[in-house]
């Protein structure tokens, strides 16, 4: 039963922090999960769609769920988190079943993995193949150790993984270098003997395997032979976000300590004096850790987080790359194994101090957890989500039948794929007004969907130029039905629901005052203004002038 705690909680959490869908780069990929599922070719122009192996996970779920499920295809990912707790235990059971036990809970409550782990992102899927690596290097190292030959399917599925990580997230290539050098270490050692040898072919014959597996797959969802590692990097302005983040490896990691959350910084800095730790005692020989036993974990955790902060994008000049705190999820498991190595068990009185440190540092990540309750589910633009999902609770209850059309032109292209998958997942499939021919729109009534009324007047669309003439004739009724908008503290007193789910619960209890019957009166923030949705019932009047 012990194993099973850690992912236990884990389900527990990614339950309580489920976000779905956050109305940014997440769209992107859904629409490459719905391609495959609905045997669409992908665009391999898309940065999102060309990461096929990171879409497959979502789009066999969508495609299990009848192909209608958003939240099927982003609870696919959830997995990963899940399982990572269980890779922990699996790393520092050697080192006492009550510390394993102790380091896969404290992988569960990592921040950075169950706060993301309900959304479509390839951080928590990047973090659990990461964590995969580290535990067959592991298992690698400790069979030279003990003068055993590896098992020959430990450097193949090593060898996979690396080019799988980079596949499903182009940063993971960094992490990869550490299990390639230290099979390449282990060749010079053994000054190239035949069995080393052995070692690197099966480490490449893994990777190619990999690649091999990926372009056939590329031919079968997008019609023509692709690997990711072929891929090029995204154009970014990336001197507004040096501007922003830093030029300097001091500024650039100031910046890295505002943008993590206190726990997590926490947990780095406890990780980071281990490591120090235990390189001191090491060279002077008085730890009974071996070596490679935490060398391993330090170097998973302290090179990304390097790397990652004061590295380089590009290899042509040097260009820091673009720093948000979920880019560090895969520094969590690292840390954490590595901090539950070095509390492994002792003789007397020093193992109940030890058995004591880990468990102030499970319950410091577990008042992170309820510190961060309040903030769940509103990653990013998810909260235009919650609006969308109101709006569609509303109109499926109060005017069934009658078609939405999305009529809004403000909010980034993102915010408008967003509107049309929900609404389309809710049988609206018709809603984008831009492909909707006026010519031959329904007799009403109708209802037009938007984010700010002011565009229906302004706007050159065609639909919307025929609304106003037509209300101008008399021939149409235009009525404002509903300003709609869910803040923070909207699901306040439903803890046990993820939000978006407590945020529409409470609306059909009429619990809440999630819609207001006119738009507000003066200043209204910057993120209710972007976020928020307002629909308008179209009706014809029989009046025409």
């Amino acid at each position: 039963m012990l194993p099973f705690v850690g992912p236990a909680l884990a389900v527990v959490l990614a339950y309580l922090f489920y976000t779905g869908l956050y109305c940014s780069d997440d769209t992107r990929y859904l629409i490459g999960i719905q391609k495959i599922v609905g045997g669409e070719w992908i665009d391999l122009h898309s940065n999102a769609e060309r990461r096929l192996v990171f879409l497959l996970p979502g789009a066999l779920f969508l495609w299990a769920s009848g192909g209608t499920s958003i939240d099927a295809a982003i609870v696919s990912y959830s997995l990963f988190y899940v399982a990572l707790p269980f890779l922990a235990w699996a790393v520092v059971r050697r080192h006492g079943e009550s510390r394993a036990l102790l380091a896969s809970i404290a992988v569960a409550l990592c921040p950075l993995l169950y706060v993301n782990s309900g959304a479509l992102l390839p951080d928590i899927f990047s973090s659990c193949l990461v964590a995969m690596q580290l535990v067959l290097l592991a298992k690698w190292l400790r069979a030279n150790r003990e003068g055993r030959q590896p098992r020959a399917w430990i450097a193949v599925a090593l060898g996979a993984l690396m080019v799988f990580g980079a596949a499903v997230k182009e940063s993971n290539a960094v992490i990869a270098l550490i299990p390639a050098g230290f099979i390449g270490i282990d060749l010079l050692r053994r000054k190239f003997a035949r069995t080393a040898w052995r070692e690197c072919f099966l480490l490449v014959a893994g990777a190619l395997a990999f690649l091999a597996a990926e372009a056939i797959a590329h031919k079968i969802f997008a019609g023509q032979w692709h690997v990711a590692l072929l891929n090029t990097a995204e154009s970014h302005n990336f001197q507004s976000y040096l501007d922003a983040q830093g030029h300097t490896p001091v500024e650039r990691f100031t910046f890295l300590y505002d943008s993590l959350d206190p726990w997590t910084t926490t947990l780095f800095g406890i990780a980071l004096a281990v490591a120090i730790v235990l390189t001191v005692a090491t060279l002077l020989r008085r730890t009974r850790i071996e070596a490679m036993e935490w060398i391993v974990p330090a170097l998973f955790f302290v090179w990304p987080l390097v790397y990652f902060t004061i590295g380089t994008a590009s290899f042509h000049e040097y260009v820091p790359p673009v720093m948000q705190a979920r880019y560090y999820a895969p520094c969590m498991f690292p840390a954490v194994v590595l901090i539950f190595i070095a509390l492994g068990k002792r003789e007397g009185w020093r193992d109940r101090v030890a058995l004591v440190a880990g468990i102030a540092v499970v319950a410091m990540l577990a008042v992170g957890v309820t510190r961060q309750f309040g903030e769940r589910g509103v990653a990013y633009s998810s909260r235009a989500q919650n609006a969308i999902r109101l709006v569609i609770t509303d109109m499926t209850s109060k005017a069934p039948g009658l078609p939405i059309y999305d009529v809004s032109e403000l909010g980034h292209v993102d915010l408008k794929r967003c509107r049309l998958l929900l609404l389309a997942e809710a049988g609206y499939r018709d809603a984008d007004a831009s492909k909707l021919d006026v010519a031959h729109l329904p007799p009403g009534p109708f209802l037009l969907y938007g984010t700010d009324a002011k565009t229906l007047w302004t706007s050159k669309a065609p639909l919307n130029q025929e609304v106003v003439r037509r209300v101008a004739r008399g021939e149409w009724r235009l009525d404002f039905v509903g300003y709609y908008f869910a803040d923070s503290d909207a699901d306040d007193g439903t803890w046990w629901l993820p939000r978006q789910r407590a945020i529409v619960r409470k609306f059909e209890l009429d619990e809440a005052a999630y819609k207001e019957a006119r738009v507000p009166a003066g200043y209204i923030p910057w993120m209710k203004r972007e976020m928020h949705s307002e629909i308008f019932l179209v009706t014809p009047t029989g009046e025409a002038q």
